[in-house]
């Protein structure tokens, strides 16, 4: 039986090589259960996730640049990056849906998303790849965005002017459903 761990496997010519396995699924066919299973061992010695560290550095290094450049005056900046559906849906400011997904209302709001980023990135970056995972990320933050306009800007639209949302974790939540699913 395949479980996570450690695999020993010996092709003939070739010698032996113990492996680090991920098995990300079990399909029943003729009545055989047959894993999925990636060398998750190669991957990461070979390489760091790059787009997982990319997402990360980028959204650190916009809440540095908020931070210590513009500290007196945050709360413009979040007018200007936050998502806000009277802005969007009555003003057409459709770029909001972008930026709200780097910006961030403190540091432990950073921090959690960008924690959940990393190790939940760096699982899925060597079995999807770096573009997918990128095109994973931005669909999974504007189907979010999408959903806070939805919920906020017309199920209770007395209170949308007073609502601004922003942070990664509409795309975190993507990478966590892509998660559950593979694996």
């Amino acid at each position: 039986m395949i479980s996570e761990g450690n695999l020993k496997i010996r092709l003939e010519g070739i010698g032996e090589k113990e492996y680090t396995v991920l098995c990300t699924g079990m399909f029943v066919r003729g009545g055989f259960v047959e894993w999925s299973v990636h060398d998750m061992d190669s991957e990461y010695k070979k390489k760091c996730p790059p787009v997982t560290i990319a997402l990360v550095a980028l959204n650190v290094m916009i809440f540095v640049i908020v931070d210590l450049f513009f500290f007196k005056r945050q709360d413009e900046i979040a007018y200007f990056m936050a998502l806000n559906p009277l802005l969007v849906l009555k003003k057409g400011e459709y770029w909001r849906m972008v930026t709200s997904m780097f910006y961030h209302f403190g540091t432990e709001h950073l921090v959690c998303n960008m924690l959940m980023l990393f190790f939940v990135g760096r699982l899925l970056e060597p079995v999807f790849g770096s573009l997918r995972l990128f095109v994973l990320y931005f669909v999974s933050g504007l189907v979010a965005s999408g959903a806070s306009l939805l919920y906020n800007g017309i199920i209770i639209r007395e209170r949308s002017p007073f609502v601004f949302s922003a942070g990664a974790s509409g795309a975190i939540y993507g990478f966590v459903g892509a998660f559950a699913i593979f694996f």
